[in-house]
């Protein structure tokens, strides 16, 4: 018993630098590949997963038996087969594969009833059997030799339980399946005809998906309104053939029913009219398109055809598809207008989407795909300004205030739960529009649209977290903030205890409340400064892989992706769920969000040079205008240059009877070194407190004038 025979899988990849590699896989054969089911005398399986069933409560099977599903099954009466009274099942190798390719999400689901004791699913290593494996033919699909494994393994069982006097039925909802198990003396019958026969459990045909048989392509497509997109390989084909043409699709303003396709080529754009000939096709998507015979070309309709109001008649009358297709067609037809036939088609594939933005709703932590309908474009301040005006009672402004008042909410819950509240200083430039010089520049101003919109980011942020985190325990991406050694408080908690402040820095709630507690009345800014410093205490936001631990990036397109896949809006692919290459992806863009950092920090150096400059010069158009006898320049030479002692532990400066101590207030002179143009620098110079041979005398000017007559001559 155990290893029979050893396969090889040879297949050739082509890798993305353009190179084929050849790739080798061994493949293991055995017999001692057991059933599973505790009651079969040939197998010596330690831990059976298959009962006796006693009874069957189905009159389509009355006998007891056990049940194998497809596919099909899995993937899309997942919800059937999680009832109670579905037990006994055998799920082969290949249907857990496929679903595992095809939907994570089902995936992870179909794996919690194999490992739910009480369902009693047993997972049958089929692709390992050394009877129930099977090769690929020529020329047939990977789903056909699935589905054929599938059919082997269902026999295998049948011939296998006979000594046990036990029966096996499969389930499948592919018609063409079914008819060929059938052919090889095996019971098949579809989730909907097996569920129905259940006496006992009448609500459980509630729950089966409606229209889930597979009857075959040339069914699916008569059933279907649309006809099915052509695969890129035949688009490519056919393009290469001359046999379709390829271009931009415009559909018209004044007939939703009508668009136009450039190609090249062609004198004059091919026409596309009707819903089926558009094809699901958007404005704006490049397009495959089919021309038909010159006999079957039409002329723009010279009608306007609103859709919505169209659609508004149909839901009235409560007309089906092909009614109101009909009836759109025949509204083409009557309105057909005159002159010469245009090139008319009909679009066979999409080539490419321009893709419209959406988002994730979240609805009771939730999240599905939806459209945005966006009802104004506004900027913080004109948000601000309609929630602020008492008189705009508009849904529009309403809808902001709402927004406005969940967003404190939102936010009070945070800072009763320990999050800080930090600052930082940003200045605002005002330029001229003619002269693309500064005129003014001012402190920025936080806007409370501002705090609305960070809170839903940051509700959003936590919500795909939770979310990726429960679908994809080892390989989703996630972000957070360390807390940071006793050690990164020190300079801090010198600085305060030298203006008499105690913080308490063991947790984020009592540093909160601590900063929260500092005032001064002298200076506003205090607090802010405070903040400001407390900042530079923290850890940088760490990114990491909940399966590797390793730092990564919170990279919003995979972030995306893995939604996508959990609302099953796409597949997965191996690199999506590999925590190793997830890994390595996110030291790259690590990298690059340090480089982010640096620029960001040049960018507040030349920030501080543009304010110097701006202020040096308006104080020589103030000079220009009262020119007036500046103070005498302070013979530095003729003095000592002073020496300065740094105490650590107590993190002060003293030079002389001059002490500096942070928060002390000062007044510096600012200016930029231009001595070098390709390095501009910014330099700082002391102006008091006076340390003599170091402070440097004011530049500003004393106006002579009363400030009364210069506040008079301001308003003339």
């Amino acid at each position: 018993m155990g290893l029979v025979e050893r396969k090889l899988k040879v297949f050739y990849r082509k890798t993305k630098k353009g190179n084929i590699i050849k790739v080798v896989r061994e493949h293991y054969l055995r017999n001692d590949v057991w059933c599973g089911y505790e009651g079969c005398r040939e197998c010596e399986c330690e831990k059976p997963i298959l009962d006796m069933p006693d009874i069957s409560d189905s009159t389509l099977v009355p006998e007891p038996h056990f049940i194998m599903i497809d596919t099909n099954v899995a993937l899309h009466q997942i919800d059937v087969l999680c009832d109670d009274s579905i037990t006994n099942v055998i799920v082969p190798q290949t249907v857990v594969g496929e679903v595992r390719h095809r939907s994570l999400p089902i995936y992870k689901r179909l794996r919690d009833l194999i490992e739910t004791s009480s369902k009693k699913f047993y997972v049958f290593t089929n692709e390992h059997h050394n009877e129930c494996y099977v090769e690929r033919e020529a020329e047939e699909s990977a789903n056909d030799r699935n589905d054929r494994a599938i059919r082997v393994a269902c026999w295998w069982y049948k011939q296998h339980l006979r000594l046990c006097n036990q029966k096996i039925i499969l389930l499948t909802n592919d018609y063409a399946n079914r008819d060929k198990v059938r052919v090889m003396e095996l019971e098949a019958y579809t989730t909907k005809e097996y569920v129905s026969s259940l006496k006992n459990r009448p609500g459980l045909l509630d729950i089966v998906a409606s229209g889930e048989e597979d009857k075959g392509e040339d069914t699916i497509t008569q059933r279907c309104l649309y006809a099915p997109h052509w695969s890129m390989d035949k688009i490519r084909q056919s393009l290469k053939t001359g046999k379709l043409r390829q271009g931009c699709l415009k559909t018209s303003r004044n007939n939703f029913l009508e668009a136009n396709v450039l190609v090249e080529g062609l004198d004059k754009s091919v026409l596309i009219q009707g819903r089926l000939n558009i094809n699901r096709a958007l404005n704006d998507d490049t397009v495959a398109v089919e021309l038909l015979p010159e006999d079957q070309w039409c002329r723009p309709a010279n009608v306007i055809i609103d859709q919505e109001k169209q659609e508004e008649e149909n839901k009235d009358k409560e007309e089906a598809d092909e009614d109101a297709i009909k009836k759109e067609d025949d509204l083409l037809a009557a309105g057909q207008g005159e002159g010469e036939l245009q090139p008319t088609g009909r679009v066979v594939g999409i080539i490419r989407r321009k893709w419209r933005q959406y988002c994730g709703i979240i609805k009771k932590n939730e999240i599905t795909e939806s459209i945005i309908k966006s009802r104004g474009e506004l900027s913080y301040e004109q948000a601000q300004q309609r929630i602020d005006d008492p008189n705009m009672q508009d849904d529009l402004t309403n809808s902001l205030r709402n927004l406005n008042m969940l967003a404190k909410q939102l936010k009070k819950k945070r800072i009763d739960a320990g999050a800080l509240v930090l600052a930082s200083m940003e200045v605002k430039f005002h330029v001229d529009p003619d002269t693309d010089t500064v005129v003014d520049i001012v402190a920025k101003q936080h806007l409370e649209t501002m705090s609305m919109v960070e809170e839903f980011m940051l509700l959003a942020n936590v919500t795909s977290a939770e979310c990726t985190l429960k679908h994809f325990p080892d390989c989703a991406l996630l972000r957070r903030h360390p807390a940071p050694p006793h050690s990164n408080f020190e300079s801090l908690l010198v600085a305060a205890k030298s203006q008499n402040i105690e913080l308490d820095v063991s947790s984020n709630k009592t540093l909160a409340e601590s900063l929260n507690n500092v005032t001064r009345d002298n200076n506003p800014f205090f607090n802010s400064m405070l903040r400001i410093m407390t900042t530079r205490c923290m850890m940088q936001a760490l990114y990491f892989c909940s399966g590797t631990l390793e730092p990564t990036e919170y990279a919003d397109i995979i972030v995306h992706r893995l939604l996508a896949v959990i609302i099953e809006a796409d597949r997965t692919y191996p690199d999506l769920l590999n925590p190793k290459k997830l890994a390595d992806l996110s030291q790259h863009i690590n990298y690059r969000h340090k480089m982010a950092q640096y620029a960001g920090r040049g960018s507040a150096v030349i920030t501080a040079i543009q304010l110097t400059l701006y202020l040096d010069k308006r104080e020589k158009k103030k000079e220009k205008k009262n020119p007036t006898k500046g103070a005498e320049p302070m013979e530095v030479d003729k003095i000592h240059a002073p020496e300065f002692e740094f105490n650590e532990k107590e993190l002060f400066v003293k030079c002389g009877s001059v002490i500096i101590r942070p928060f002390d207030h000062l007044k510096i002179q600012v200016t930029v070194d231009t001595s070098d143009v390709q390095h501009q620098r910014v330099v700082s110079k002391l102006i008091e407190p006076i340390i003599p041979g170091f402070s440097v005398p004011s530049l500003k000017r004393e106006s002579s004038e009363p400030k009364e007559t210069t506040s008079k001559k301001r308003k003339k």
